[in-house]
């Protein structure tokens, strides 16, 4: 087997270390929250393809997202904000008055089609750390999820 130098393929050290960052950087273990399973399809096709060695979990709604939530830690939430049983901001309310650490810290994305200040309001005072409005724009969700 022929030895590669590894010069040939990274050009310092500090480039190794940056890249290396970059790649811990990256969201490792997703839940996708709505409660219409195209939604929760194409989120989760997007971000494979993108992000392919994630774990992809999915909740369909308010009940099941808080029984995943507390189960699991997961890195970042993308979480609807109108479902039939609790809103995505009831959810998160819950999760960080009641979870203990690290589950309370969740990284959470409020995903939805409502983009009235009113609502992007109550998402910022209830403790969400990013808005992605519906229909979402892939560059957007991407860039999102590599800021975790």
């Amino acid at each position: 087997i022929p030895m590669i130098e590894s010069r040939a393929t990274m050009n310092s050290a500090s480039e190794f270390t940056q890249i290396s960052k970059e790649l811990t950087r990256m969201p490792q273990n997703i839940l996708v929250v709505d409660d219409h399973a195209l939604n929760r399809m194409v989120a989760s096709a997007t971000i494979s393809k993108h992000f392919p060695n994630c774990q992809i979990d999915h909740a369909e709604n308010g009940q099941e997202a808080l029984k995943k939530m507390a189960e699991q830690i997961y890195d970042v939430v993308l979480l609807d904000i109108v479902m039939p049983d609790l809103s995505g901001i009831e959810v998160l309310r819950i999760v960080r008055s009641s979870y203990p650490l690290p589950y309370s810290a969740v990284k959470t994305i409020a995903f939805t089609a409502n983009v009235e200040m009113e609502i992007k309001y109550q998402c910022e005072c209830t403790g969400f750390n990013g808005f992605l409005s519906k229909p979402f724009n892939a560059q957007t969700l991407i860039q999102i999820l590599s800021q975790s």
